[in-house]
């Protein structure tokens, strides 16, 4: 049975070269990105096939995984990994009403950052994808249900993250 809780990583236990190795092992298609700065808000993520990454570029919020033990607290320079497909939120209010991402990001163009009830207090980037299943799900079978990297450790997938977000503002609608 796999453990549900939440780990950190940090420079003692993992190196951010290899967080990128695993990444490039599970061959990571269907990526979808972008970006929000958000005022007070509850953004809701449902369950859904694929991993989900966030990376918080400024401000602060809080990360709620239905069925985990509790919130987590995130900060500037904070990166998730959500490998499982579970239900989660996103919040600077823990007591806030969640709002589906759909809705927040309806009619957006990709790789623009999107402004949410003001902006102000907390700007994440963000990509969503699945991966070659052969290999891929024995390594998503081995992780949490949230890998939480802090700061330095974390900057090579922030940089990734937002290079993903700006190739996708790149690519014309029928590039695919």
């Amino acid at each position: 049975m796999r453990d549900t809780a939440s780990f950190m990583l940090d420079r003692s236990n993992f190196a951010a070269d290899a967080l990128s190795d695993i990444l490039s092992l599970l061959k990571p298609r269907n990526v979808a990105c972008g970006a929000v700065d958000t005022g007070e808000a509850c953004i809701a993520f449902p369950a859904g096939n694929g991993i989900k990454c966030h990376a918080v570029i400024a401000g602060e919020a809080w990360l709620a995984v239905d069925g985990d033990t509790g919130p987590l607290r995130l900060e500037a320079g904070d990166c998730l990994i959500l490998p499982h497909g579970r239900p989660y939120r996103l919040t600077s209010d823990l007591g806030a009403s969640p709002v589906d991402y759909r809705v927040i990001l309806a009619g957006r163009s990709p790789g623009h950052i999107t402004s949410w009830n003001g902006g102000g207090r907390a700007t994440i980037v963000s990509a969503a994808f699945t991966i070659e299943e052969r290999c891929g799900n024995l390594l998503l079978d081995m992780l949490p249900a949230v890998a939480h990297v802090r700061g330095d450790v974390g900057s090579e997938l922030r940089r990734s993250l937002q290079q993903m977000m700006g190739s996708s503002a790149n690519r014309s609608p029928a590039a695919g």
